[in-house]
């Protein structure tokens, strides 16, 4: 072999290497005011199960600050998040940015998870042409366009608005020359255009997906294809009837059967568009007691194992977890965590009586209210039953303090700030109950709560077994 062929030959190497590696992005700054908390950065494994998922992690240092190095094949919209907090920003492959925050105050104070608060942040430094300030200054284009021409309006008839909009906005945008910001703003305008004229979607579709790649990285195309598809399937289609849609799924319990019958849509011609959408569908039919939720799941296990395409197999994968986790009969999330003394506990470890299980904080009153009664319970059936209750306190000398002064004697375990339970659990809010069987298993999530007569579920419970 020549040299310069061999020379090619290992610069084509070193070329699909650093694709299939991806490129090396780092994200750094400071947050004053929390000072070695754990800080992380999130991102949604797909935009049809939205399964989300850590892409790193790591702890504030003495002086607040951080830093993220992160292999990236393409561009990502993650969250970076701290406590009650979070910051969303999109990170392309190879690029560096420095993130300035104010100064918070992660106190003990009553906070729903599900309700993060914005962290005051500001972006000092991304790669040019600067995409998230180029989204921003869109968005904020966008909604002073919606406000005003469709604020207490009926959207019908109202087209020629957005059209004009469109021809505004995109030769703005076209001179940066940045594919997937062009495709951010497109889908987003097309999002609204739906709304608008539903009735027009064999033309949407012709405009905006035929023999178009499939852009599953851009939340505004999968949140403009999740619009266009849902119950798209399962309303008013006049190629599916609903009857069939039953029989394939109940009766037949074959996913190439029901592909197949999906392909009788027009607009689900091509496969690539047909197996997303069925995906998006059989997620939508999980939760309808019409459908068989046995075969659902198996249908899922077959994309998973069979597609030909891999992003599929991996969301139909993401589906399956997501539609079992927590769900009757299905393996409560697995822990190890310290009592009050140290001492390391599994949940495993308790396998052989139910295990009735409540997270809580010392600083909910919700949660304390709920303590005597739970007390009461813990006399009636501790000898059948397991009762552990979880603190996600920040102070552990607290907790003891509580459980000595009230002279509870049932298992009290320390979670602190573990974000790890907190995912696995999905906790939103406090308290918050899970009854689980004696292999395991959820029985009842959320379960009742002391003060909603959990009792005649106990005594069920205990009879079954």
């Amino acid at each position: 072999m020549s040299r310069l062929v061999f020379f090619s030959f290992y610069i084509a190497v070193s070329l699909v290497s650093l694709v299939s590696q991806g490129q090396s992005t780092i994200l750094e700054g400071t947050i004053p005011g929390a000072e070695n908390a754990e800080v992380r950065l999130m991102v949604y494994a797909d935009q049809i199960s939205y399964k989300l998922e850590i892409l790193d992690r790591t702890y504030l240092s003495e002086n607040g600050a951080y830093n993220f190095e992160i292999e990236l094949q393409e561009i990502n919209l993650v969250y970076l998040e701290i406590e009650y907090f979070t910051f969303a920003l999109f990170l392309e492959p190879g690029g560096h940015y420095i993130l300035q925050s104010d100064s918070i105050s992660p106190d003990d104070v009553y906070r729903p998870y599900y309700n993060k608060d914005l962290l005051p942040a500001q972006l000092l430094t991304e790669p040019e042409p600067g995409l998230n300030k180029l989204i921003n200054g869109f968005n904020v284009q966008y909604n002073e366009f919606t406000s005003t021409n469709f604020g207490g309006k009926y959207l019908n008839r109202q087209v020629n608005f957005i059209n004009a909009f469109r021809e505004e906005i995109i030769p703005i945008y076209e001179a940066y020359d940045h594919p997937f910001l062009l495709d951010y703003i497109r889908y987003k305008i097309a999002s609204i255009e739906l709304i608008v004229a539903p009735t027009k979607k064999p033309k949407l579709f012709s405009e905006y997906f035929e023999n178009k790649p499939v852009k599953y990285n851009n939340p505004e195309y999968m949140d403009f294809f999740n619009a266009f598809f849902n119950q798209h399937i399962t309303t008013n289609n006049k190629f599916i009837q609903r009857s069939d849609l039953i029989s394939t799924i109940n009766s037949q319990n074959k996913y190439p059967a029901l592909f197949d019958s999906l392909g009788k849509d027009t607009l689900l011609r091509n496969e690539k568009i047909r197996e997303l959408a069925c995906l998006k569908t059989l997620k939508e039919l999980y939760k309808n007691e019409a459908y068989s939720q046995s075969h659902i799941l198996n249908f899922l296990k077959y994309v998973a194992k069979n597609s030909k395409f891999k992003v599929h197999a991996e969301i139909a994968e993401n589906l399956y977890d997501e539609l079992t986790h927590l769900q009757q009969s299905y393996p409560a999330p697995e822990f190890i965590l310290p009592d009050l003394a140290g001492k390391p506990f599994a949940l495993s470890m308790f396998k052989g009586k139910p295990v009735y299980l409540g997270f809580f904080t010392t600083w909910s009153y919700a949660c304390l209210a709920e303590f005597e009664l739970m007390d009461q319970l813990f006399h009636q059936y501790k000898n059948q039953i397991t009762f552990i209750s979880i603190s996600l306190d920040k102070n552990k000398d607290v907790i003891s303090r509580f459980k000595s002064e009230k002279s509870y004697n049932w298992t009290f375990l320390y979670n602190g700030n573990n974000f790890d339970l907190i995912n696995d659990y999905r906790i939103k809010t406090f308290p918050l109950f899970v009854l689980i069987d004696k292999e395991g298993k959820v029985v009842q999530y959320p379960a009742y709560k002391p003060s909603e007569i959990i009792s005649k579920e106990l005594d069920k419970l205990l009879k079954e077994n």
